[in-house]
């Protein structure tokens, strides 16, 4: 089922504070009532009741904190406010996500490797006012494609008729495309396994550049396979990412999306 502003279950009594209030809250409670926090040099996670809280960076040491949480019996929620980073680790916890069945709450931001690979997997998927979910590419953005296809090529060339230029090329491409081949791959295995349109990574880089980064309707994110979503009653405005980036003096543009059901067209909101 299809949620836009309604309450998720799993949400009890409980109303996560704005992030002005989060460490006010991490202070009290940490003398309190949580069982367990975690800090990192980029990260922390704390436990209140049946909801995990993780604000930082996506890593191999931050997510394998939040799996120790995550994995309690009485989980229900994790409430995230990430910028993103390692691909690998957020697909990791994005499988732990889908297996268990949790909700997920953004507090803030929720971008990057975070969008692609954390938020799509969650059971019921809130975003908070005052939040956005941000979009700025994937493992196949055009060009990932073009040098994994390059490096395809080449290799499927014999090696006795490699010019020097392709060999020079390869000594100092192979072990990227290398990489960005792997990711790909296991991008596509992850995306099947939630249902995902991978498209929407870089729905505002093809066909036409639309900005650095950027946001979707909610009709947009249903079209893409991002279900049981609940968002902000302004979210769809041009208004809401515009309020959303005047608060944080970002000087980067975040867009609005939408994808027209019938024609496939995708336009900015508000655009002139």
């Amino acid at each position: 089922m299809y949620l836009i502003n309604a309450k998720p279950m799993g949400y009890r009594n409980f109303n996560i504070p704005s992030l002005s209030n989060l460490v006010k809250l991490f202070s009290i409670l940490a003398a309190l009532l949580i069982s367990n926090v975690v800090a990192g040099a980029d990260f922390s996670v704390m436990r209140w009741r049946n909801i995990v809280v993780f604000s930082g960076k996506l890593t191999k040491e931050s997510v394998a904190e939040i799996l120790v949480e995550l994995k309690r019996d009485s989980t229900e929620k994790l409430v995230i406010n990430s910028s993103g980073g390692n691909a690998a680790a957020a697909m990791q916890l994005g499988r732990a996500i889908r297996e268990l069945s949790l909700n997920i709450e953004v507090q803030g931001l929720c971008t990057s490797s975070c969008a692609n690979y954390v938020f799509p997997a969650g059971n019921r998927k809130r975003v908070a006012e005052g939040g956005l979910v941000t979009w700025h590419g994937g493992a196949l953005q055009s060009d990932f494609r073009q040098l994994v296809e390059k490096y395809r090529l080449i290799t499927g060339l014999p090696n006795n008729e490699l010019t020097a230029e392709q060999k020079a090329w390869l000594k100092a491409n192979a072990v990227t495309s290398q990489l960005l081949l792997s990711a790909q791959q296991e991008q596509t295995e992850f995306f099947n396994a939630i249902g995902l349109d991978e498209r929407i990574t870089r729905l505002g880089q093809e066909p036409v550049d639309l900005g650095p980064s950027w946001t979707v309707t909610a009709d947009t994110m249903k079209a893409f396979g991002i279900l049981n979503v609940e968002l902000p009653p302004d979210y769809d405005t041009s208004d809401y990412v515009k309020r959303w980036s005047r608060q944080r003096g970002l000087t980067e543009r975040v867009v609005l999306l939408r994808v027209d059901p019938k024609t496939g067209e995708v336009s900015v909101v508000g655009a002139p």
